[in-house]
């Protein structure tokens, strides 16, 4: 009797062992029904003065991967908080990895302080981001760094 039920187990635990083997084989497990979930990418946001302190630039890269980007400046006066429209605006993107030389980005204006455009990273890895904005009424130049981990 005891033989028996051990017998009776054993079958029952070697059947339960090998369909485990062949699903697994098949690449069928008990997760394969569980939905498939994409990490979704994020995006970059930061706050920076240019370095003549006069501006204020609310940054943002999105999605932040290597690819195409969507790149967004909202410049302020420094001293009013008032947007400022009237630059003309550009990016600089270098890659900091590898010598890839450097990249320029021509940002549009939306007449209200914000200047944005789509533009490529074309890896990932560490990128030396400069802005410059030149003022078309009186000719200065301001301009802002940062530095931004793009991931794959």
């Amino acid at each position: 009797m005891i033989a028996t039920r051990f017998l009776s187990t054993f079958a029952i635990l070697l059947t339960l062992g090998l369909t485990s083997v062949l699903l697994a084989a098949c690449g069928i497990t008990e997760s394969a029904s569980a939905p498939l979930t994409t990490k979704t990418p994020s995006s970059f946001q930061t706050t920076l003065k240019t370095s003549d302190g006069l501006l204020l630039l609310q940054c943002s890269i999105t999605p932040n991967r290597f690819g195409k980007n969507m790149f967004l400046v909202d410049v302020q006066n420094a001293n009013t908080g008032k947007p400022v429209t009237n630059e003309q605006a550009q990016l600089f993107t270098t890659m900091l990895d590898m010598d890839m030389g450097t990249g320029v980005v021509l940002l549009q204006p939306d007449g209200h302080g914000r200047y944005s455009a789509q533009g490529m990273l074309p890896m990932d890895g560490n990128w030396d981001i400069h802005i410059q904005l030149l003022d078309a009424t009186d000719t200065a130049v301001h301009v802002a760094k940062l530095k931004v981990y793009t991931s794959a």
